[in-house]
């Protein structure tokens, strides 16, 4: 019988009651006086006491069943394209045409009610799975304006999703049910024909309700493990500058952020560097995803080079993070994280602006929260320059290290690690023995340049000695809920007048 997208409307031309009534004669003859009854593949069967009958027409209808589903199976696998196209267009159908899908349940139920329940299940089933999928999506594309409250969302979308699928297995296995009864009991073999071919329908219906269930069980797991809790208004400004400067890039447009990306203070006093540091901030937060204001700046200056060997550059850094660390890191310093998305270490950016994106990005779920960005001047040591030599750290990585090892201790603190709390753009089964790679090659940090936009840098320092911080700026709450503030068109087209403007110049 017919459900969902791949079924056909039930008219049945003879129910079970009819069917009996057919059978009748045969069951009060004390002799049965065999006849012949050709089944839907054009074999001849021999009807004789009615049991005989009933199991030779399950044999044959089923056989039938199962090979019209296969091959049904094998054509949409074939064809995915054609078959996503067909989903589409029905699901299309089903959300544009409610009434025309309710009112075939109700014409199925008058023919049938039991027929009319079954299909009514199951369409209930379909709008529910329709549902979850449109709240998921919903989910993503609210994170922004909610601050990550929507996703939520996902979780009930997921039970949603599962008990559509469930809903839709009772309705497949009652239909299944029916029509292997209708089968069993098909008078002549017309009807055999076709309640066979309805059941084939019941067969690849199973499986699809089968595929609801286990997907929405699989999104209820995603959604308890993996919400990306650090989807927020920087990623987007973040993602934006990334492309931004990857599109300059090759354009070959000079842009002022890509010289402005490290700030060296060597040489400098003190007041110099809190000056600085107070100008980049300033100058981050008008550029960044939220706007508002530095609402309060206080000196800290906690830590020393003295005992350090190789001091190498002094550079301004930013570390962006909640407001209620604030005592903790002014007592105790920064502190190493045991994993990242290039090993363990102190993760810090060369501008204001990727601070105030940090700041902004762990305050995204707090609605009128404060925002805490520091200023830091960072002895570098010796620097490896991620992007410029990454094969070669590759290459030493994959000679030494075997990403599989469940002994290996890296690789066991590793295994447990969120998924949400890393970016799609880096390796960890390879980028996870950075430090130990630093260790080996007498590196002090990392930098990876450009990762974030043209001039937006990355640092990770291994020694938190290496870290003075210098200003603790207090900001006030996120202002601007929006995915990408700074237009990506704008930033584009600001480029390349700039680029070529710098061409005609004489």
């Amino acid at each position: 019988m017919g459900m969902t997208t791949h079924m056909q409307s039930s008219t049945h031309t003879a129910g079970v009651s009819a069917a009996a009534q057919g059978l009748a004669p045969l069951e009060r003859r004390p002799v049965a006086q065999p006849t012949t009854n050709q089944g839907p593949t054009g074999d001849v069967l021999a009807v004789t006491p009615v049991g005989t009958r009933i199991h030779q027409n399950l044999v044959t209808g089923n056989k039938y069943a199962l090979a019209q589903a296969w091959q049904t199976t094998k054509t949409a696998v074939a064809h995915p394209l054609n078959t996503l196209g067909t989903l589409a267009k029905s699901t299309g159908q089903m959300i544009a045409s409610p009434g025309k899908a309710v009112s075939s349940v109700t014409q199925a139920y008058k023919r049938d009610r039991t027929d009319g329940a079954i299909q009514g299940a199951a369409l209930g089933a379909g709008y529910v799975g329709l549902a979850a999928m449109g709240t998921i999506a919903l989910a993503y594309a609210a994170a922004i304006p909610t601050r990550g409250y929507s996703f939520r969302l996902i979780s009930v979308a997921g039970k949603a999703a599962t008990v559509s699928g469930h809903v839709g297995m009772a309705a497949m296995g009652a239909s299944l049910v029916k029509n292997q009864l209708d089968v069993a009991a098909a008078p002549n073999a017309a009807v055999l024909k076709q309640q066979s071919k309805e059941l084939s329908h019941d067969f690849i219906n199973v499986g699809a309700a089968a595929g609801m269930a286990v997907t929405g069980v699989a999104i209820q797991k995603v959604a308890q493990k993996s919400v990306p809790k650090n989807v927020n208004p920087g990623c987007g400004q973040r993602v934006a500058d990334r492309l931004h400067g990857r599109i300059v890039k090759k354009l070959g447009l000079a842009t002022e952020d890509a010289n402005r990306g490290i700030v060296k203070m060597n040489g400098m006093n003190v007041d110099e560097v809190r000056a600085t540091g107070l100008q980049e901030m300033q100058r981050g937060i008008n550029q960044g995803s939220q706007g508002g204001k530095i609402i309060a700046v206080k000196n800290v200056d906690r830590g020393s080079f003295a005992g350090i060997d190789h001091v190498g550059d002094r550079v301004l850094m930013f570390h962006g993070t909640r407001d209620i660390h604030s005592a903790s890191i002014r007592t105790n310093g920064l502190r190493s994280g045991t994993y990242g998305d290039f090993g363990e270490g102190i993760y810090l950016g060369s501008t204001g602006k990727i601070g105030e994106n940090y700041a902004s990005a762990v305050a995204m779920r707090e609605t009128a929260k404060p925002r805490l960005a520091y200023s830091l001047e960072v002895a570098t040591g010796k620097v490896f320059d991620y992007v410029a030599n990454r094969k070669d750290y590759e290459t030493w990585a994959m000679a030494n290290f075997d990403p599989t090892d469940a002994s290996s201790a890296i690789n066991q603190v590793y295994a447990n690690v969120p998924k949400h709390t890393t970016t799609p753009f880096v390796d960890l089964n390879m980028n996870k023995y950075m430090k130990l790679y630093c260790e080996a090659k007498g590196y002090n940090s990392i930098l990876i340049k450009d990762w974030d936009g043209l001039g937006q840098n990355y640092f990770v320092i291994h020694d938190p000695k290496r870290v003075i911080i210098r200003q603790e700026f207090h900001l006030d709450p996120p202002q601007n809920i929006r995915a990408v503030p700074a237009s990506f068109n704008g930033l584009l087209a600001g480029s390349v007048v700039r680029g070529a403007a710098a061409a005609h110049q004489p």
